[in-house]
């Protein structure tokens, strides 16, 4: 599923069309990384989990550790 995510926000992002892609529970968090890095227009990530609002979200802090790492 998370492929075929990966795919599909390839294709809008080569159409030039706006989107969000997210993926959901552990195996959408890639999604949520690659969709961030690769053209979604916005991402969601809660201060804490216990402001999760679905399963797969990961809190700000570890988002912002991932994208420093990545940038570097």
């Amino acid at each position: 599923d998370a492929l075929v995510l990966m795919n599909l926000l390839e294709t809008l992002k080569e159409e030039k069309k706006q989107c969000i892609i997210l993926g959901m529970g552990e195996q959408g968090k890639i999604v949520r990384v690659y969709g961030m890095l690769y053209g979604n227009s916005i991402n969601f990530a809660p201060r804490n989990l216990d402001e999760q609002s679905a399963p797969g979200q990961m809190i700000i802090e570890e988002m912002k550790k991932i994208y420093t790492i990545l940038h570097s």
